[in-house]
């Protein structure tokens, strides 16, 4: 019998290097919640803290997840593809390594701080054959979910708009990391 042409024969193996950004939880919880489609091999992030703090929210539902010392013992895994989801300043130079090893990427956006250096991404996936996915989470905002939830119940919707709010508890770290780029407001 040959498997159904919407849902893959086995599901698709991810790695995830950067796990620092406020979305890897919302895709490890895509990930968990359709183990038919896809599944977590294993996950390497620089700062011990972010480590730990992952560790605690993703071993209990992914027992066997490898928890690696370097990128490339996520890149040795047998991927399919890598989430690229850390701080947005390093994410460019991590993509370029991993398309070099041939893996497609779904890369946490924006994508870097270097137009020229995303070129050049873009250019070496073309050649490498490999697709580069921007990540964009809005769809799987929990208003977002409710909403297709109750569709029926709006009539024909004909226009949305959204706003992105952000935990202001979270403020500090968001001056952190914003405040190093040109241009910002902080």
């Amino acid at each position: 019998m040959n498997a159904s042409p919407l849902k893959p024969a086995s599901p698709l193996k991810f790695g995830i290097i950067g796990a620092w950004h406020t979305h890897t939880p919302g895709l490890v919880r895509q990930i968990i919640a359709h183990p038919e489609e896809f599944r977590l091999l294993g996950v390497y992030d620089p700062e011990p803290d972010v480590v730990a703090a992952r560790k605690r929210e993703w071993s209990p539902p992914i027992p066997d997840l490898q928890w690696c010392d370097s990128e490339e013992a996520v890149l040795d895994l047998p991927l399919d593809a890598v989430i690229i989801d850390g701080r947005i300043s390093a994410n460019l130079d991590v993509a370029l390594r991993v398309v070099e090893r041939g893996l497609p990427i779904l890369l946490e956006k924006p994508a870097g701080v270097d137009l020229e250096k995303f070129e050049i991404l873009h250019r070496r996936a073309g050649e490498k054959k490999v697709h580069v996915q921007l990540l964009y989470l809005f769809r799987y905002m929990s208003a977002m979910v409710e909403m297709r939830q109750r569709a029926n119940e709006y009539g024909q919707i004909y226009m949305f708009r959204g706003r992105l709010p952000k935990d202001f508890t979270l403020y500090d770290s968001f001056v952190e990391e914003l405040g190093g780029y040109p241009g910002g407001i902080f």
